[in-house]
């Protein structure tokens, strides 16, 4: 196995998340938010930039006491 053969697959896997009509969410085991796709920006309107980095309990609480943010 070639050293460029695991870029190849975390690139494919990148396109792939990417391509789906799914929300895909990744979390840390101590619950920060890092990857977020465009289908979950569609579905809870924040992007990629609002999201990643967040604590999902963070961002659990803003949905909770704000209005959800609507997209044009």
């Amino acid at each position: 196995m070639s050293t460029q053969e695991p870029d190849h697959y975390v690139r494919l896997g990148r396109l792939l998340a990417e391509a789906s009509p799914d929300a895909l969410i990744a979390i840390t085991p101590d619950a920060k938010i890092v990857y977020w796709n465009q289908s979950a920006e569609s579905l809870f309107g924040y992007s990629p930039a609002e999201a990643v980095g967040v604590s999902k309990f963070d961002r659990a609480s803003a949905d909770c006491s704000s209005p959800r943010p609507t997209r044009s």
